[in-house]
């Protein structure tokens, strides 16, 4: 209880939030604000655009609102509960840095048993789930600029 961390709760939260939005950044800063634009002229129902009146330059500062709202506070807290988590059970506990570790105060020394390991493994399975359908999304796309812009 007297030890004195290496990083500041501000450090911590700049260092995470950089990790966890910078990649998500990465693959949705241009797609999304342009997904919701093309959207606004696609769709007949879509609930922001009622009318066929609205100027392109609102349906842009519509679509940038939308993806400012959905990169918004909520987003960053998912990636620092768990880096919390995952801190304080490392520096506290001198416990590995995975998923068992969160796992610790509930079931305490049973993280390193079979329940551990399966606890694991499903969070390394729903990474991959989680990771695949965005490759493959972003991968389709690129596929598709590319034989778009080709003669």
């Amino acid at each position: 209880d007297t030890d004195k961390p290496e990083f500041s709760d501000a450090e911590w939260f700049s260092m995470l939030f950089a990790c966890g939005i910078g990649i998500g950044l990465f693959f949705f800063s241009v797609s999304e604000p342009l997904r919701h634009y093309t959207l606004s002229h696609t769709l007949p129902n879509n609930r922001y655009i009622t009318d066929g009146y609205i100027p392109d330059n609102t349906l842009a500062q519509i679509a940038m609102n939308i993806t400012f709202y959905h990169w918004g506070l909520h987003a960053w807290v998912v990636y620092c509960i768990v880096g919390i988590i995952l801190a304080f059970t490392s520096f506290r506990w001198d416990l590995p840095l995975t998923m068992k570790s969160c796992f610790y105060p509930l079931i305490g020394e049973k993280i390193f048993g079979w329940l551990g390991d399966s606890i694991d493994i499903l969070s390394i399975i729903t990474t991959i789930f989680e990771c695949a359908p965005v490759w493959g999304w972003e991968l389709s796309k690129s596929t598709r600029a590319c034989t778009f812009s080709s003669p």
